[in-house]
């Protein structure tokens, strides 16, 4: 079972990612925040529990601190688990990548794409009967 966690202040895209990503075999989504301090609650919680992330799939534009701040701790602590971050702004891109970012989504995205980004498969064969 991947473990996910969905990192997004608006709670229609985090309600619209967690319903896709649950419709796929083999997903799970561990936990959703906000922002940097409830991921790091759920981390925590995680921990707790000997389980890792797999991957997160992290907004930039997060209230109090954005993604890429956030971003060198998850790195730190969680150095095999893949990091999506998501944004409406191109430029935010190059950074998100030199900062230790796995895969960099452009908003608005496609379903499928964000499934694709998180198992490396077309989302298509992944789907649950």
């Amino acid at each position: 079972m991947t473990n996910i966690i969905i990192v997004e202040d608006n709670s229609v895209l985090t309600g619209l990612f967690r319903e896709a990503l649950e419709g796929v075999e083999a997903l799970n989504v561990a936990g959703t925040a906000r922002d940097g301090n409830e991921l790091f609650d759920i981390l925590d919680g995680l921990r707790k529990r000997d389980e890792n992330p797999d991957v997160i799939i992290m907004d930039y534009g997060l209230p109090g601190s954005n993604g890429l701040d956030i971003l060198p701790k998850v790195r730190a602590e969680h150095p095999h688990c893949r990091v999506i971050i998501t944004s409406g702004d191109s430029r935010v891109a190059g950074r998100a990548m030199e900062e230790g970012a796995d895969i960099f989504l452009l908003k608005p995205f496609g379903i499928d794409q964000l499934i694709h980004a998180v198992t490396g498969s077309p989302s298509a064969d992944m789907r649950k009967p």
